[in-house]
């Protein structure tokens, strides 16, 4: 997005206040989430809004349904023009710092909790780049990562996500993402419904695939919208809304008629 007033249109539509890169939710009139993306800002007046893989056409309308008659702001739907190529671990920097990163613009940024950079590359690019950071790292023991690791990884660094997590029926208070919304806007309710939690329990001889109850005290109380599985914990991590103002209590999760007990935070288990 670029413009004379693009600035003043993610100040209008974004909870936070956008810096140089912000990660932000997008709120309806109910304080629920619209979409959360992550804003780079280029240039004063130029903007790259990376969001989810499902949601460009609608984050895209959502903002031009925001933009007022004669406000100077283009907004640009350029999924099909970038890549993005994400260097995750502790060794990511080393790696980086060998390679020839070309046309990529690297960016300070990790989905799944630690150390990490983001690499955004025009399309047309991305192979060749993809081929240096190889050659860069590996003898690092580098690995490229499948999509049931990818989520296992968001999920015990606490990662939400937008679809299981984040909805228009959930404010950043009932997600534990008060902290990115600007101060002027905060305005917690006295009381919450719903909280999402963090949970941990044991493997079990059936896979758990999201959708299981979570219960306190015995009593269903909500049930899992992730779950993975850490290698680093050895142990299931998952976490889902609890239906309750008080979350205290003896946590089980039912994973295919077994239930099995469970650990509940309000913070991420990864790092401890």
């Amino acid at each position: 997005m670029r413009g004379r007033d693009a600035a003043a249109l993610l100040d209008r539509v974004c909870a936070n206040r956008i810096g140089g890169l912000t990660y932000t939710p997008m709120l309806n009139r109910k304080g629920g989430y619209e979409s959360d993306v992550t804003v780079q800002r280029w240039a004063h007046d130029d903007f790259l809004i990376v969001t989810g893989s499902a949601q460009p056409v609608r984050d895209a309308a959502w903002l031009k349904r925001h933009l007022r008659e004669g406000e100077d702001a283009r907004i640009d739907d350029v999924t099909g023009e970038w890549s993005v190529i994400s260097l995750l671990g502790p060794l990511a920097k080393k790696v980086l710092d060998k390679a020839d990163l070309g046309s990529a613009r690297p960016i300070a940024a990790s989905y799944v909790g630690g150390p990490g950079t983001e690499l955004y590359v025009p399309v047309e690019d991305a192979p060749g780049l993809y081929d240096r950071l190889w050659d860069a790292g590996r003898n690092s023991g580098m690995k490229d990562c499948g999509y049931y690791a990818l989520d296992a990884l968001r999920i015990e660094a606490g990662r939400r996500a937008f679809g299981p997590e984040l909805s228009p029926d959930c404010t950043p208070y009932e997600a534990g993402l008060s902290f990115a919304v600007r101060p002027e806007l905060r305005k917690p309710p006295a009381r919450l419904a719903k909280r999402l939690l963090m949970f941990t329990f044991p493997a079990t001889a059936l896979f758990a695939w999201g959708g299981e109850p979570i219960l306190r005290n015995g009593k269903p109380v909500g049930e899992l919208s992730s779950v993975g599985y850490s290698a680093t914990l050895e142990c299931m991590v998952g976490m889902g809304f609890v239906h309750a103002e008080d979350i205290d209590g003896r946590y089980e999760i039912e994973v295919s008629g077994t239930t099995v007990p469970a650990k509940a935070s309000l913070k991420a288990p990864w790092p401890g």
